[in-house]
């Protein structure tokens, strides 16, 4: 019975992706966010709202993949600027399907999740800031 305990605990273990040895990881540096909303003017128009984080990593093969934030999952897709690379997400709070992040997040924080090495890690973000909305006509 014990060597069974054992034996599902070791299989569970080697399913997660997300790597537990972070001094191995290329270190990933986080300065800022903020997002806004834009709110359709007409009736049948779809709600969005676009998150902007500022991310540079000190290794090339670390590649930026997605975003939680506030419920919600999106691709994130790099521009750089000033030195370092704006990544960007956006979400259809219309039609977009809720999706929960794989950590507890709190009110304006997001999970980044990005690539090393074929492996999968989680970067939190704090304090991102809300842009004041735009209206469509």
């Amino acid at each position: 019975m014990a060597i069974m305990v054992v034996l599902m605990t070791v299989a569970g273990c080697a399913d997660k992706k997300v790597t537990k040895d972070q001094s191995e990881l290329p270190a990933l540096e986080v300065t800022g966010g903020e997002y806004q909303k834009m709110v359709p003017g007409m009736e049948d128009g779809d709600e969005l709202m676009t998150l902007f984080i500022p991310i540079s990593s000190s290794s090339a093969e670390a590649v930026i993949d997605s975003v939680f934030f506030m419920g919600r999952k999106a691709a994130m897709h790099g521009k750089a600027a000033e030195g370092e690379v704006v990544y960007k997400a956006t979400f259809n709070l219309t039609a977009g399907v809720p999706q929960a992040p794989p950590t507890r997040l709190e009110e304006q924080e997001a999970l980044v999740v990005w690539r090393y090495q074929n492996k999968r890690h989680l970067k939190h973000v704090t304090g991102i800031a809300e842009k004041e909305a735009i209206y469509a006509p």
